[in-house]
């Protein structure tokens, strides 16, 4: 009994490491290797058998050829033997015949013998001429094997085929037992001939035909694989198919069916080399000392990879100019080309062909086959176009050279037929269409027209077919590319500036008008730049005119884009972070950013001085499309519309991105554009990306408005010609309200401090005038000179209550300290936050200004005036508002319906309806300049939305109602009649306005008559007779305007050190040559020079 086999170390190994579940899989494992291993063993022992049982034929074969040779050189001696008794047999009769005697015949015998001479003569003669004949054949078969091989060699099938066609010619002359002969030579097994009986001659020819009757099918394949490559020569191509046709042994087809399958072959064999080469182009493709490319440029080629896919390139366009038109137009219709002196013309060899025909295949061969080659050829330039943009002009000129060039051109006429001659065989109209089935923006089209003719003639173009479109779409992704760097650089720029920017309490205005300022002309001048590159580069020079309007288009279209796309990203950057709900934003950097934001939209509006020309109407795609008569296709404003409020289901004029794709998609149906497919592209998104996934900067959803759509649609959209609906109108409409909402914002949050200050004073003081009586409110709040002559007399009034006979001007206090200290407070932020470049008008240019619609410069706003305009308008609604809701506010839970104001005394309404009125005097009438009141109040101050409504009209209501109220509560007490207070009110006011107009003058302007002069001010009788000082000292002529001096211009501060240094050094030099008088000359001298050295020195 035989021992168990003990388990191995690597058996034991795997036991102790894997688990039951892992010991099965891999036994299954095993088991499926082993399986595939059997298999596989099987499959080869099959082939090796059939590779067996091949070679045993072929030794079969060889057996019967050597005994047929044997028995041929075994019979040799045997000829030899018979030849040898002929010759002795003829020797012996000759002696006979001399050795005969003369004997006595007849005159009959005589002529019988005659007779008999002369037909033995007559037939010597014919089988001498046999003889000869079978000897010259004979020959021409001994010949024929190497003349067959001898133009095999040199690759010239139609010599074989004519010799091949001639030897069996000859064989089949002399026998009918070989059907190859008997096919090729085109004649009958019944067919009368003449067999002959000569056994050397039959044996020689069954030698020869063994020898060549591989040769036809050998031949043909040397003809088809000349096919199957560029022709260098139309006898080339024209040798190979009268080669196949004479070796053609299909007898029984008509001569027009082996016509047309001749036709089939040809153009069969031109797709393969079409195809082979297509098969070429590769990205992939690197040379040898080419190194790694990053993830980055996998899909750009090498320098070796570009020339190796232009000389492709270059392949096939020969072959469709050559092998395709010109040369099929010679052979099938003309039946001539050009030929050298010593060679011999073929074309009576191939059958007559169809001209209907030839048109219907070499029209279907373009149809099929350009398409393919002009998607492959645009995927193998877009890769070439990353590289560099001067490679893709150099090769465009390059392969317009060898499309319509003049020197291509005049290489396809000879003296047989012109290019234009040959291209008349090509139905236009049916390449064009499939051509155009795989088009979706531009038009495409393989004809050209002339133009100097009066009437155009069409004419077929491979450029037109192939390169000009997709030239121009690689134009387009050129500037794609260009453009979205230009956008990234801005963004981030722009973010680096906002990480940077310090809270705008400590930033300086300058800074934030130079860092902006830098990015507006940045972006101006990098859009400028693109486009002059493009126009130096991407502009092809035989065809100026088209190129260079296809290249305007595709300007004006990238231009629009990248400008929804950064107002977009502007208009997401300002929602951000101002809602109420994110309490832990610092609002110093929210003011900061808004600032930075505005001032660059303004600039926005200014500076862009390369915009008009880029965003020139009449190079939109509408009217593009529209002068070149091709397909417009394309939406209006309106539709765009109302597709967009559709989507708008909350109307407010945002949508997200998943309704905005909604909306472009059922906006663009029935056009040849995709909506969705259009607005991902343009947003710079991924196919794969949507809308719920798209987050920026603060987590702000991705929203649209309907004025970014018009720009982000732009190639599929009519804009007007000009005024707002323009696209340079759409633009200017979206900056203005980028500039109003961020300086709303900023001004919001910039005065919100003061704000909260002078609320407080004003809620202080009617909380305390409804707690106290009227006379303990006036000692707290009121300055009374005669409190301080008779105290008594205080205590006096304070058991009564103003009375109309006993009013003057003194029971009347100023404006509030704390309103006066808002308005001041608010101004001096107004002026930490402008310098003096802002009073200049921004214009590039007064041209620029006409072309946005604006006659006179002075109808646009300085930088100043806006950000003044927005402080006046937000400190106005802000105000008004916040006392609307402090005076008029309910009292007590207890006493529903009554407001807390009816509580107040006398002089607290008094002091109430002087600082009311104080604030819409200072607004609306002391406000000499124009500040835009009129302009909507936000409906949602977070949203940046806007109502109907007008600030100033809002405000002013407030206000007034806030009057009428307290007067009316004045008259119902008939204490003092309204004249009085009032005019002691308006005193008051202008006492104030006089003491702080200094102050007040950056808000709301400089008077240009004042009310009352300073000095009549100070001595007045009212003032004089309460012993009551004015409420402020009238400031020196200084002014807290601009905190910060501007920039120098030249001068930098180590400039400014090293002429500090310098003039130390001139001081001490003074010095020593003072002490020094003797070598005062030599001093001079030395401190000339030192200075110059210095300056060396440092610079060094």
């Amino acid at each position: 009994m035989s021992q168990p086999q003990q388990p191995t170390p690597y058996s034991m190994s795997l036991a102790k490491s894997l688990t039951i579940d892992e010991m099965r899989a891999l036994h299954r494992q095993a088991l499926s290797e082993a399986e595939a291993k059997k298999t596989e063993l099987k499959l080869v022992l099959a082939s090796r058998y059939r590779e067996l049982v091949g070679s045993s034929d072929e030794v079969l074969e060889m057996q019967r050829n050597a005994k047929t040779l044997d028995e041929l050189v075994t019979s040799i001696p045997d000829l030899m033997e018979r030849l040898l008794e002929c010759v002795n047999a003829k020797q012996g009769e000759s002696k006979e015949g001399e050795e005969s005697p003369q004997s006595f015949t007849s005159s009959t015998r005589m002529a019988t013998e005659e007779k008999k001479g002369g037909e033995k003569e007559q037939k010597q003669k014919q089988e001498k001429e046999e003889e000869e004949t079978v000897e010259r054949d004979r020959l021409r078969l001994a010949n024929a094997p190497r003349n067959v091989h001898r133009y095999l060699d040199v690759v010239n099938v139609h010599g074989s085929a004519r010799a091949l066609i001639d030897t069996f010619a000859i064989i089949a002359k002399y026998t009918r037992q070989y059907p190859l002969a008997n096919v090729l030579t085109r004649v009958e097994h019944d067919q009368d001939f003449r067999p002959v009986k000569n056994r050397d001659l039959l044996i020689q020819i069954k030698m020869i035909y063994l020898h060549l009757q591989s040769m036809p099918l050998r031949t043909i394949q040397m003809a088809k694989d000349a096919l199957l490559k560029l022709s260098e020569t139309c006898s080339e191509s024209a040798r190979a198919l009268s080669a196949i046709h004479m070796l053609n042994v299909q007898v029984r087809t008509s001569e027009v069916q082996r016509a047309n399958k001749l036709m089939d072959l040809y153009f069969e064999s031109k797709a393969k080399v079409i195809h082979e080469l297509l098969n070429r182009l590769s990205p992939k493709v690197k040379g040898p000392n080419t190194p790694t490319r990053s993830k980055k440029d996998k899909n750009s080629y090498s320098e070796e990879a570009t020339d190796a896919a232009e000389q492709t390139i270059s392949n096939i366009l020969l072959i469709l100019q050559y092998d395709i038109v010109l040369y099929p137009f010679q052979i099938f219709m003309l039946r001539q080309y050009e030929t050298a002196d010593s060679e011999e013309s073929v074309m009576h060899y191939l059958p007559q062909f169809d001209g209907e025909q030839l048109k219907l295949k070499v029209t279907n061969f373009l149809a099929t086959h350009l398409p393919l080659i002009r998607s492959k050829v645009k995927t193998i330039l877009v890769g070439i176009a990353g590289t560099t943009a001067s490679r893709l002009g150099q090769m465009r000129q390059s392969l317009y050279d060898k499309t319509d060039g003049e020197e291509c051109l005049r290489k396809l006429s000879n003296s047989i037929c012109s290019w234009e001659d040959a291209t008349q065989v090509i139905d236009i109209d049916v390449v064009t269409k499939a051509l155009e089935g795989l088009t979706t923006t531009t038009t495409t089209s393989a004809v050209t027209a002339d133009a100097s003719a009066s009437c155009p003639v069409r004419r077929f173009s491979l450029w037109g077919a192939l390169f000009s479109n997709t030239f121009s779409s690689l134009v387009h992704s050129i500037l794609s590319s260009a453009f979205h760097s230009v956008h990234r650089q801005v963004i981030s720029s722009l973010k680096a500036s906002l990480a940077n920017a310090p809270p705008y309490k400590d930033m300086l205005p300058h800074e934030a008008y130079r860092n902006t300022l830098y990015i507006a002309t940045g972006l101006d001048k990098e859009l400028k730049k693109v486009s002059d590159d493009a126009h130096e580069l991407l502009i092809h020079a035989e065809e100026r005119e088209e190129s260079e309007r296809r290249l305007k288009q595709s300007l004006y279209v990238q231009t629009c884009e990248i400008m929804g796309r950064l107002l977009n990203e502007l208009r997401r950057m300002l929602v951000n972070n101002t809602s109420s709900e994110q309490i832990s934003v610092d609002e110093d950097e929210e003011a900061t950013k808004q600032l930075i934001l505005g001032r660059l939209c303004y600039f926005l509006k200014f500076r862009l001085a390369s915009l008009p020309n880029l965003l020139n109407p009449d190079s939109s795609p509408a009217v593009v499309a529209t002068k070149s008569g091709g397909k417009v296709g394309m939406i209006t404003i309106a539709e765009l519309q109302s597709a967009f409020e559709i989507s708008d289901v909350d109307g407010d004029g945002l949508i997200t991105f998943e309704e905005a794709m909604d909306a472009m998609e059922g906006a663009f149906s029935g056009t040849h554009f995709h909506g969705a497919e259009m607005l991902r592209e343009t947003m710079l998104l991924s196919p794969a990306s949507d809308g719920s996934d798209a987050k920026v900067v603060g987590e702000t959803s991705r929203t649209l408005t309907l004025m970014e759509l018009a720009l982000l649609s732009a190639r599929g959209l009519k804009h007007s010609v000009n005024g707002p609906e323009s696209a340079l109108g759409t633009i200017q409409r979206m900056l203005n309200d980028l500039v109003d909402i961020c300086f709303s914002k900023w001004a919001r949050i910039a005065i919100k401090n003061p704000l909260s200050a002078c609320l407080e004073g004003a809620q202080n003081l009617i909380d305390t005038a409804t707690t106290v009586t009227d006379a303990e409110w006036k000692r707290l709040y009121l300055f009374s000179a005669a409190a301080e002559e008779d105290p008594y007399n205080l205590v006096e009034r304070e058991k009564s209550m103003i009375r109309a006979e006993t009013f003057s001007a003194r029971d009347v206090g100023s404006v509030s300290s704390f309103f006066v200290a808002y308005f001041i407070s608010i101004t001096s932020i107004l002026n930490q936050c402008v310098t003096p470049s802002d009073s200049i008008q921004s214009l590039s240019s007064p041209s620029y200004a006409r072309e946005m619609g604006i006659e006179a410069l002075s109808d646009i706003s300085t930088m100043a005036n806006l950000l003044r305009s927005s402080m006046v308008r937000e400190s106005l609604l802000s105000l008004s508002r916040s006392m609307h809701a402090i005076i008029m506010a309910d009292a007590d839970s207890s006493e529903l319906g009554q407001r807390k104001v009816t509580k107040c005394g006398t002089s607290s309404l008094l002091q109430m309806l002087m600082d009311v009125s104080f604030i819409s005097m200072s607004y609306f009438k002391l406000n000499e300049l124009d500040f835009a009141l009129e302009k909507s109040i936000p409906a949602d101050v977070h949203a940046g939305e806007f109502t109907s409504r007008s600030v100033g009209q809002y405000s002013r209501n407030l206000l007034e109602e806030m009057e009428n109220v307290i007067k009316g509560l004045l008259d119902d007490g008939k204490t003092v009649g309204s004249e009085k207070y009032l005019n002691v009110i308006e005193q008051r006011h202008k006492e104030v306005h006089m003491a702080c107009e200094l102050f007040f003058a950056p808000l709301f302007g400089e008077r240009k008559s004042a009310m009352h002069d300073v000095d009549s001010l100070s001595t007045s009788s009212d003032l004089t007779g309460l012993g009551v000082p004015p409420l402020l000292v009238n400031p020196l002529q200084s002014s807290r305007r601009f905190l910060l001096l501007p920039i120098q211009a030249e001068q930098s501060i180590k400039e400014l050190e090293l002429i500090q240094n310098l003039e130390k050094e001139r001081t001490d030099k003074a010095e020593a040559e003072r002490k020094s008088a003797g070598a005062a000359a030599a001093s001079a001298v030395s401190s000339s020079f030192g200075f110059f050295s210095s300056m060396l020195n440092k610079k060094k």
